[in-house]
Formats: C-alpha cells, structure tokens, sequence
C-alpha cells in the first residue's frame, strides 16, 4: 500500500523534519545521549506542542489521528530525538480520555502538571501488570517506566478489573513513589524502575476492553513506525557510505554482494512502511480489520526491522562498530522497538487468535 499524504500531513512532515533539525540535530543527540551533555533532549516534544497530536479536542489535544501521531513517530526514530514524554504524558492522556476524563487528559498533555503512565514499556498496554491497589492504597514495583525528568508529581496507572478484560484506571500520588534510574542499551530513552508501598490512590474510571485493545494498536503502530523510521536512515546513511568508501580503486557499492544487501534492506522498510500506513488509517477509518493489521504491523517491524540494523553495521564495516559513529543510534533504537509493548511472538498469537487458531497469549 502506498499513501499519499494530504497537504496538511505533508506541511506537518516537514515541520517535524525543520524543527528537528533546528533544535535536535544528531550532534546534539549524540552529546545527550551518550555523554550527557548539553540541553536534556526529552523535553524537545512537549516544548514543540507535539503531545497532544492524535488525541481529540475536547480532552485537550490538537486533533489528528493515529496516522498523524505515526509519522511523528517515524520522524522521532528517525532522528533518534528522545519520545518520553509520548509514553508517559500523551498515552496518560489517552487512557484518562478513554476512561472519560476529559479534563485529566487535558491536564496531562501540559508538561508542567508532570502527570505521567505507570507502566512497564515491555508490556502491551491492555496488559498492565505490577500495580496493585487495595482501597485507595497502591502498592507494586516495575522495572522500565518512560519517565521525563525522573519524577512525576500524578501517575495514571491500569490495573486487570476482573476477568472480562476491563481495566480500572487509577491516579496514584508522585511523591508516594520510590524511583531509581536504569539504563538500556538505547541511550535516547532514559527509564527508570518505580516501587510504590502505601501509595495514595483515586479511582478515575474504567477503560473498557475494547477501548484498552484499540489503545494498544495504536501504541504498536507507533512503536513499528519509530523503528521504521530508524530503519530508513540506516539505509539512507549506508548507501551514502558505500558510494564512497572505496576497495581496490572502487566504491564498494558497484560490488554485486553490496548491493544485494542493499536492497534486503530495503525490502522490509518497504513492506514495514505499507504495515504502518495501513494500520494507522484503518485504525483512524475504524475499519474492521484494524486490529489485525496493527499486530501485523508490529510483528512485522519487530522481525524484519532488526536485519536491516544488523546489515547496516555489516556493510559499515570496523567503523560500524566504533563509539565515535551515529548508526549505534538508530541500531539500538531499532533493537529496542523490537521489544517495547510487547515482543513480536506476543503479536503473531494475536494475529492467531484473530485467524481462529489459538487463544491470545501474554505479552
């Protein structure tokens, strides 16, 4: 499937790309990332207005769909620019929306409110695990949480409301929270793993399952988007190289074998592209099928997106492999994305159980 953006996606792109290159360009990337220096990058999206891109008006948001939050996506993967604040404050806002607290979700689009999701990255969205309340006490632990700055004065947490699938959502106080640093592989995504013990608690609402599974399609397609989006400069960087380092007085790219990997890496973008554009207009359409093609897409992205990574480096050669390079960037970003929200094989049991041959499986 190819799309064709309206003028308004297009200008949208192309603001995205401008302001990106003004004020994230991959030095300053590299600088934050990796060393820690320079200005703190996660605030880059919440500063620019892009928070509420794809959450309805009337709970605070810009308007847009699920396609118009993709291409942000893709454009942040791209560019390696940090997306925190688009896992803790814009899908907080989603789920109060859901939930059908418009005025909450209005709040947590405002980065000076700090309100931000309580939940694991690892896992999709409708199934939330490591919260517990009892009462109006929270008390539970989980190990990778997107969290802006390391701190958040509100969360927004789910939690499992019987067996038919609804989940309860919760406000939980910041400050009754323990929070400690970890780190992963993919520098541009600063988590943190946080303990709550007698945590206050409100009960907001309850996000009915359907609305909990149609949030976790929309977070898979923007997971496969951003690792789509890392996958296309590294090929876009390593067609540039191979036109230019040059073997035995030739630019390695005129070698048969080079360019044969070339286009295996080009192949899968391609169809990731096409995933991603469907999925996101069938879910913006509500079209029947849109589920199924969200975990495809993500299926897809999480299986396919990793060879183009790995070929990238392999046609880079030893320069590849250094600290001093940029593809590290978009290499662990892309390895990441294969494991946020949920891991390929969890998405191939959903595609199964919507065919009639399985029942979904966790994770």
């Amino acid at each position: 499937m190819r799309v064709t953006l309206t003028d308004e996606q297009a200008f949208l792109r192309e603001a995205f790309q401008g302001t990106i290159e003004r004020h994230a360009p991959i030095a300053a990337i590299r600088r934050w990332a990796l060393d820690r220096e320079g200005d703190d990058l996660t605030g880059l999206v919440g500063e620019q207005g892009w928070l509420g891109i794809g959450v309805p008006e009337e709970a605070g948001g810009e308007g847009g769909g699920v396609f118009e939050r993709a291409l942000l996506a893709e454009q942040l993967g791209h560019d390696s620019v940090p997306d925190a604040p688009l896992w803790s404050a814009t899908l907080a806002a989603l789920v109060l929306a859901g939930a059908g607290d418009d005025a909450g979700a209005e709040a947590a689009l405002d980065p000076e409110n700090g309100v931000a999701l309580l939940a694991d990255l690892r896992r999709p969205l409708d199934r939330p695990g490591g919260v517990e309340v009892d009462g109006d006490v929270a008390s539970g632990e989980l190990g990778l949480v997107a969290l802006p700055g390391g701190s958040a004065k509100t969360f927004v947490a789910l939690v499992a409301d019987g067996t038919d699938g609804d989940l309860a959502v919760w406000r939980i106080e910041g400050d009754d929270a323990t929070v400690e640093p970890r780190t992963l592989t993919d520098h541009t995504r600063p988590v943190w793993s946080v303990a709550l013990s007698g945590a206050a608690a409100t009960a907001v609402g309850t996000l009915s399952r359907e609305r909990a599974e149609r949030l976790t399609a929309e977070v898979a397609v923007l997971v496969a988007a951003d690792a789509l989006g890392a996958a296309q400069w590294c090929l876009d960087t390593t067609v540039e190289y191979v036109k230019e380092r040059k073997q035995f007085g030739v630019a390695v790219g005129s070698f048969q074998a080079v360019k044969h990997y070339a286009a295996q890496m080009a192949v899968p973008i391609e169809a990731t592209r096409a995933a991603v554009s469907y999925a996101a207009w069938a879910l913006d359409e509500g079209e029947d099928d849109a589920l199924l093609h969200a975990w495809v897409a993500k299926a897809f992205a999480a299986d396919n997106l990793n060879d183009v990574a790995d070929k990238a480096l392999f046609l880079h050669g030893a320069i590849g492999y250094t600290w001093e390079h940029d593809l590290q960037l978009p290499f662990k970003r892309i390895k990441a994305d294969a494991r946020i929200a949920g891991s390929a094989a969890g998405y191939h049991d959903r595609v199964a159980a919507i065919a009639g041959l399985t029942a979904p499986a966790a994770g």
